[in-house]
């Protein structure tokens, strides 16, 4: 997977570079971006916890190169939160407080057999994205077409942190809630989506669908000794909703 995402990043470049040329002055589209991400694997252990809530939020450049071809890069904050349990059993047996589960993909046949732990992973990420869009099919005489992209992204995460509810275990002894940092983690991914684009004057509105690939795909607490999570199904991951607004510069 590691070098599949460097060839892709590599092609994407390459591509770029060598279409350069062909950019006609005032054919760039800067402005907001937003996006909404959807984990779609999450683990069994998060049922009943509801969808993880996961944003992004920066801006977006656009180069036409020619009327088949665009370079668009976006960079943006993300801020991703999703809950999850784990059976008090399947926790480490040494001091519980201090390390977190070792995995949240626990799939609970029944879960009333066993007092569950609910806990809450968030994180926060910077991210940039690179991706060659093809326009493929005219909607309108206006100029909005339907398209499709194909790209890599790199990101940051700067923060995580988990934080184990124990105030919902009967007769717990100890801390209601019990917190642990993870440490900071650079990732790569690659991207394959459809847009529609719309032209709004000099300017253009862009609907976007994604879906992203990441790694790693786990996490390492920052405890003594480290412990690693699981994070594919929360951080980067997953299908991606966006809607832009570039300004013609």
């Amino acid at each position: 997977m590691h070098n599949t995402i460097r060839i892709l990043w590599i092609t994407v470049i390459c591509l770029g570079l060598t279409t350069s040329s062909t950019v006609h002055a005032q054919s760039l589209f800067v402005g907001p971006t937003a996006w909404y991400l959807i984990s779609t694997n999450a683990p069994g252990s998060s049922n009943g916890a509801g969808q993880p809530t996961r944003y992004m939020v920066g801006a977006a450049a656009t180069i036409p190169f020619n009327k088949k071809t665009e370079l668009r890069t976006t960079v943006g904050y993300r801020s991703e939160s999703g809950s999850f349990t784990t059976p008090l059993n399947q926790l480490p047996t040494t001091d519980q407080r201090v390390h977190p589960p070792v995995s949240l993909i626990q799939v609970v046949d029944n879960p009333n057999a066993t007092p569950q732990l609910p806990s809450t992973l968030t994180a926060s990420s910077l991210e940039l994205t690179a991706s060659l869009c093809f326009p493929v099919m005219p909607l309108d005489s206006s100029g909005a077409a339907l398209g499709f992209s194909l790209g890599g992204l790199v990101d940051y995460m700067m923060s995580a942190q988990q934080d184990d509810d124990y105030s919902a275990i009967d007769k717990h002894q100890g801390p209601a809630h019990v917190i642990a940092d993870y440490e900071s983690q650079l990732g790569f991914g690659a991207l394959l989506g459809l847009y529609i684009a719309l032209p709004v004057g000099t300017n253009r509105l862009n609907f976007d669908l994604q879906y992203v690939f990441r790694n790693p795909t786990t996490i390492t607490s920052t405890t003594t000794p480290p412990v690693e999570q699981s994070s594919g199904w929360l951080i980067g991951k997953g299908l991606r909703v966006g809607l832009s607004f570039g300004f013609g510069l």
